[in-house]
């Protein structure tokens, strides 16, 4: 069927010789939007963000209701003994560290978080990033160089393809979880360039379709052809999985890939992101030697931020891992973040903001991404465990009925 409505994706490429010139299109067309009230981003909580939520839309509608847009996957954002842990940081330490970890930046809790989730992960070595994205960027840019190779799922995150692009020209993109057009693709690589730096890339959980790739098989290949193997665990460290190690401990693979990186927004209480690696060289190599122009200047050990995640992760570790996996089987029917798919672009935009005045589930379920290239066909839900919980109790629909 031709696309016939337009979408973010083709406001892409711009063109003109000011910058009125090249953003005036897509101008006129959000207004448009938000004139007749189908403009889906730039929402404002008017609360914290909780399974019910006070909320202004990008249209200027205020609304309270459901929030499937939140990322705050056990509840912890919220909770009372994470706020307290960030306040008594603060009483600490202040706000601010003040400085780069590669100077005088680092505290006593920065450093207790990179031991704790070092631990956690079954990694020797961990380093600290300001947010999810400068992990998943910093890391790519800072070890691979324009003569090498970066292979990788075509639906790795945004800040994965970013880092590869700023790093080399050579980029293979593979079809979406097929391990044997990714096998067939790094042995050509393999074979063409027998001596050159290939990093092969993907994740635990995929946001927006929300499935896994196979593990065991993706890094038999990566070992097989010399490739070394990065992997993102934002979507599922802490909330999947019997200890709360994602889907590499579902599937016995932890400690598998070379490096892992991750996020603390999803599930950690908190902004900031990581690296893990088995070697204190590459750590350090990423710590003083490349990245400090780049990203060292900006303070990664903001107190009240890392006590929270520390919290989070104190938390994550004494809930029984039965109680968890109950909690799983009767709450969390597949991942944290899910998939509802919409086949006709007009059902898509009432799906992301007409639904607002239509109360229950409408009033928070705010799709938060789409699918590169697509006309708001595919829309991502997400929130978090007290969210569920409420849906049950209530027999609240999901956005998809609502939107009907």
């Amino acid at each position: 069927m031709q696309r016939t409505s337009i979408s973010l994706a083709d406001f892409r490429e711009i063109t003109g010789t000011t910058i009125s010139e090249r953003v005036a299109g897509y101008y006129g067309w959000q207004s448009t939007r938000r004139s007749d009230g189908t403009w889906a981003y730039d929402k404002t909580l008017q609360s914290a963000p909780l399974p019910v939520s006070k909320v202004v839309d990008g249209c200027g509608r205020r609304f309270e209701g459901p929030n499937y847009c939140s990322q705050d996957y056990l509840s912890l954002a919220s909770h009372e003994a994470i706020k307290e842990a960030a306040i008594n940081a603060i009483q600490q330490l202040g706000v601010h560290s003040a400085g780069s970890s590669a100077l005088l930046g680092n505290t006593a809790i920065s450093r207790q978080l990179e031991d704790e989730l070092a631990d956690f992960v079954n990694y020797e070595h961990l380093l600290l990033f300001p947010t999810g994205w400068a992990a998943g960027y910093g890391v790519i840019k800072g070890l691979v160089r324009p003569d090498d190779w970066v292979i990788m799922d075509a639906l790795s995150h945004a800040c994965l393809q970013e880092g590869a692009k700023a790093a080399t020209r050579n980029i293979v993109s593979v079809p979406h979880l097929d391990n044997e057009a990714f096998e067939k693709r790094l042995a050509r690589i393999r074979a063409s360039h027998p001596h050159s730096f290939i990093l092969a890339i993907t994740e635990t959980v995929f946001s927006m379709d929300s499935d896994t790739p196979d593990f065991h098989r993706f890094l038999d290949i990566c070992r097989s052809y010399g490739a070394v193997s990065l992997v993102d665990v934002a979507h599922d460290l802490g909330c999947l999985g019997f200890n709360g190690r994602g889907q590499l401990e579902i599937q016995n693979a932890i400690g598998g890939p070379d490096i892992l990186i991750g996020s603390f927004s999803k599930t950690f209480a908190s902004n900031g992101g990581f690296i893990a690696t088995k070697a204190a060289a590459t750590k350090e190599y990423l710590k003083n030697v490349l990245l400090p122009p780049d990203f060292l200047k900006c303070s990664v050990a903001n107190p009240s931020r890392n006590r929270a995640s520390g919290a989070s992760y104190c938390a994550i570790r004494r809930w029984r891992p039965a109680s968890r996996t109950a909690v799983q089987q009767q709450l969390v029917p597949a991942f944290a973040i899910g998939p509802e798919w919409i086949h006709l672009s007009r059902r898509a935009v009432r799906y992301c903001a007409g639904i607002s005045g239509r109360g229950r589930a409408g009033a928070g379920a705010v799709a938060q991404s789409v699918k590169p290239g697509c006309c708001l066909e595919f829309c991502r839900v997400s929130g978090s465990r007290r969210q569920q919980v409420a849906d049950q109790d209530a027999g609240s629909k999901r956005p998809h009925e609502c939107a009907r």
